[in-house]
């Protein structure tokens, strides 16, 4: 799919992206999710691939918001994130290129590659799990948890120009 515009799902909605899909995103496309959740969910031989339009310019990232809502669960597992910025939509400028805000996030079988974000994933005041997820070429941060609880396992970091893992105020077990 050729995304040309951002993707702005209403508060109290969910965005589930469906398995195998490869989403091709303009220089001004993001995806936004107020007071809900994404679910990515696909298989090793069939990922879910998010990629720039233009390998020369970068989309804009993704925020979800959660709001702390009960059952808010995002997941993603078998994706490919590749070729973003932070997030930006003129209202809300973020330093993450991937934000999950208020929710439980889980993440798996996963890589995100060329990030030029502050933080590739920034994660704030949320339950995670990550395993098994590959972080390459990052510009400074792969993964930033601010206020959060949860595990990370089976993971690598490679060619990260800041911290591979950067934590504020959590509890994390790696």
């Amino acid at each position: 799919y050729l995304i040309n515009e951002p993707i702005i799902i209403p508060k109290d909605f969910n965005l589930i992206i469906s398995e195998g899909a490869n989403l091709k995103m303009a220089e001004e496309a993001y995806i936004m999710v107020e007071q809900g959740f994404l679910k990515a969910n696909s298989t090793k031989n069939e990922p879910i691939i998010i990629d720039a339009q233009d390998k020369n310019k970068k989309w804009k990232g993704i925020y979800v918001n959660s709001g702390n809502k009960q059952n808010a669960n995002s997941l993603l597992n078998n994706v490919e994130i590749l070729n973003y910025s932070y997030f930006d939509n003129s209202k809300i400028q973020l330093t993450g290129g991937i934000n999950f805000i208020n929710g439980n996030v889980e993440i798996s079988n996963s890589s995100f590659k060329n990030s030029f974000s502050e933080d590739a994933i920034n994660l704030v005041n949320s339950k995670l799990k990550i395993k098994n997820v590959n972080f390459s070429n990052s510009a400074s941060d792969a993964i930033d948890i601010d206020f959060g609880n949860g595990s990370i396992a089976e993971s690598s970091f490679r060619n990260i120009m800041g911290d591979a893992i950067d934590f504020s105020g959590s509890t994390v077990s790696l």
